[in-house]
């Protein structure tokens, strides 16, 4: 993809979530089903970082006393996370250059966001910085949506028709309406695909499809 429409698609996500961000927000209330995959990797005391963060809900599965800081690339739901969350810190952030200090985090959570970065360049990008920001011997917790169910398949054939015709996706790249107000961008990942990405980088420690169909990796940070 090139580097130009990559960034291009960068700021429609960014733009789109602005634009959907309180009825996005309303439908991300109650914590998700994987939850359960966590809680062996979250400690109390512990400093966490929530990349990605939406408005925040991953709060409400945390240990009282974590130390929480949420970071999404969205000021709109930036806003609903202090609304609903007034005594947690929210930040204004990509993926890409996240704003927190290197090597101070025990536990990196980056739930349904990398799916949203273009081209195999940023994602790598993406996934070197949740490296740096993670203690050594610290763990990182990614899902993405597992994009490969029926549901999704008109999707993947408008994807595959736009990559025939020479067009400026990638492959597995697509775009998901919601409510008939924007197209979201997604990167359809496989497995096999994330597995790949992760683990030059971090052990991996886990892997699996949970039950809302999202791709789980538990990953852990060299000593």
């Amino acid at each position: 993809m090139k580097d130009q429409i990559a960034h291009e698609i960068l700021d429609k996500v960014k733009l789109d979530y602005d634009t959907i961000a309180e009825e996005f927000s309303a439908t991300r209330q109650a914590p998700w089903n994987e939850f359960a995959y966590f809680k062996p990797y979250i400690f109390p005391g512990s400093t966490i970082a929530d990349i990605g963060c939406g408005n925040g809900r991953l709060i409400s599965s945390l240990p009282d006393d974590s130390n929480y800081i949420g970071i999404d690339i969205s000021q709109n739901l930036i806003e609903q996370a202090k609304k609903i969350f007034p005594d947690k810190t929210f930040l204004v952030g990509s993926l890409l250059d996240i704003p927190i200090e290197s090597g101070s985090i025990d536990t990196t959570f980056c739930i349904a966001s990398l799916h949203h970065i273009p081209s195999k360049e940023l994602r790598e990008k993406a996934v070197d910085e949740l490296l740096r920001i993670t203690k050594p011997g610290g763990y990182c917790i990614i899902t993405v949506w597992n994009l490969w169910q029926r549901k999704y398949l008109k999707c993947i054939l408008r994807a595959l028709k736009e990559k025939i015709t020479f067009g400026d996706l990638e492959y597995n790249d697509l775009f998901i309406p919601w409510n008939k107000k924007v197209l979201r961008y997604y990167h359809a990942f496989t497995k096999g695909e994330l597995s790949r990405l992760l683990k030059k980088r971090f052990k991996i420690i886990n892997t699996t499809v949970g039950s809302s169909h999202n791709i789980v990796i538990i990953c852990q940070k060299g000593e």
